[in-house]
C-alpha cells in the first residue's frame, strides 16, 4: 500500500467513526428529550387533576349560590303588632326632621 492509499483509508475510517459517534450522541439526546417529555406530561396531568378539582368546587359553589338566590326568603309567620311599629315610625320621622334642620343651618 502506498502512502496515498493509507491516508485515504485513514480519512474514510475517521469519517465513518465521526458519523457513528454523532449518531450515538443523537440517540442519547433523543432519549433525554423523551424523558423530559414524559416528565412534562406527568406534570400537566397533575395540574389537570388539580384544575378539575377546582372546577368541581367552583360549580358546586355556583349551584349553591343559584339555589340560595332562587329561593325567596320565607316570611315570618308571626304578625307584628302595630304598637311595635309605631315607635319605629316616630323615631324615623324625628330623625328626618333633625337631619333637615341640620342641613338648613
Amino acid at each position: 500500500m502506498t502512502a496515498v492509499q493509507t491516508i485515504t483509508l485513514a480519512i474514510i475510517l475517521g469519517t465513518l467513526l465521526a458519523i457513528v459517534y454523532s449518531l450515538r450522541i443523537l440517540v442519547l439526546l433523543e432519549r433525554r428529550i423523551a424523558r423530559m417529555d414524559h416528565h412534562i406530561e406527568l406534570m400537566t396531568m397533575a395540574v389537570l387533576k388539580d384544575e378539575r378539582k377546582v372546577l368541581e368546587k367552583e360549580t358546586r359553589i355556583e349551584q349553591l349560590l343559584e339555589k340560595a338566590l332562587a329561593t325567596p326568603k320565607k316570611a315570618s309567620t308571626k304578625k307584628r303588632s302595630s304598637a311595635k311599629k309605631a315607635p319605629k315610625k316616630a323615631a324615623k320621622k324625628t330623625a328626618k326632621k333633625t337631619a333637615k334642620k341640620r342641613s338648613k343651618k
